[in-house]
């Protein structure tokens, strides 16, 4: 729904510094639900201040027009580090499938638990988790993005009910029927597939199908465990699995939950979240040659998505 500047803010006294400046797109200024869901994402990301969390660091509006101002940074998605993989016919280590996870939960467990100024549990769910709006920074911190979708259950609706909100591959089997009202366990659906896809590289959900028949396979498939696919101890499989279960109750309840049995699951399988050496091992594993640090590492997811992409047009 948006578009996003990199600015610069310059004081007399010579000090620079760097930022996202988001905007809504032009062709939905005057569309109310559209603007009602940026300026909520402005309000909720405003709220929520965590290290696995993309923050807001304030909202304006000039000449009509409502800007959310972020802080930058230098980071690539999971979608686009997925892609990177795969072109080397490669698969994401253990270890950094830990790191990210246990980011992305810490990151989620927040957005869960976020209250207002005068701590009132707010009720966010998500209702966006997917490949892409997870990114991976310079620092091989994960952080969670774009609360553009969320809902707030203590603040009035801004969609109309049973308006599906998300993107569709990762949408948990209850949104699709009745209200379609997300809460904290359908989120946690969605990073479980997330999971699935980082264990595999594969889509759990394919892409390119009729909405129908995108729908009929949330419902009626069974996901195929990792192993299927790849090596992957049994008690982190498990986790996954239960992740993606389809009837909520017995899915994971809660964010920290979910992070507390993979925590659990990583000692069992002694498997450790990954540092510097990991990462760059990783690296070479997938064809990229080794790298001096994290910094490195996402230069190279940037810069081949840079090569592969099209020329612009016009």
């Amino acid at each position: 729904m948006a578009t996003v500047y990199l600015a610069q803010a310059s004081t007399t006294a010579g000090f620079r510094q760097q930022f996202a400046l988001k905007c809504l797109r032009k062709d939905l200024r005057t569309d109310r639900v559209a603007r009602a869901l940026f300026n909520q994402e402005a309000a909720l990301a405003g709220l929520i201040r965590h290290p696995n969390c993309l923050a807001a660091l304030d909202r304006c509006e000039l000449d009509g027009e409502a800007y959310i101002v972020m802080e930058l940074v230098e980071a690539v998605s999971l979608k686009h580090v997925l892609r990177h993989f795969a072109r080397r016919n490669a698969s994401l280590s253990l270890e950094l499938i830990a790191r990210v996870m246990l980011d992305a939960l810490a990151g989620v467990a927040a957005i869960h638990d976020a209250s207002d100024q005068r701590g009132r549990h707010l009720g966010i769910v998500h209702q966006d988790l997917s490949v892409q709006n997870l990114l991976l920074t310079n620092a091989g911190i994960t952080r969670v993005s774009d609360l553009g979708s969320a809902c707030v259950r203590r603040w009035p609706m801004v969609t109309e009910p049973g308006l599906l909100i998300g993107t569709l591959n990762y949408v948990a089997p209850e949104r699709l029927t009745g209200s379609g009202r997300a809460d904290p366990r359908s989120d946690l659906y969605s990073l479980g597939v997330v999971m699935w896809e980082l264990f595999t590289g594969q889509h759990l959900v394919p892409s390119g199908g009729t909405i129908q028949a995108t729908i009929r396979t949330i419902h009626e498939s069974n996901a195929r465990r990792p192993s299927d696919y790849r090596p992957v101890p049994p008690s982190l499989e498990e986790v996954c699995m239960r992740s993606l279960n389809k009837d909520p109750d017995k899915r994971y309840q809660t964010a920290v939950e979910f992070r507390q049995d993979l925590r659990i699951a990583l000692l069992e399988s002694d498997i450790v979240e990954y540092d510097d050496g990991a990462l760059q091992h990783t690296m070479l594993v997938a064809g990229a040659g080794p790298r001096p640090s994290l910094n490195g590492t996402v230069a190279e997811f940037v810069l081949a998505e840079r090569r592969s992409a099209p020329p612009p047009v016009g």
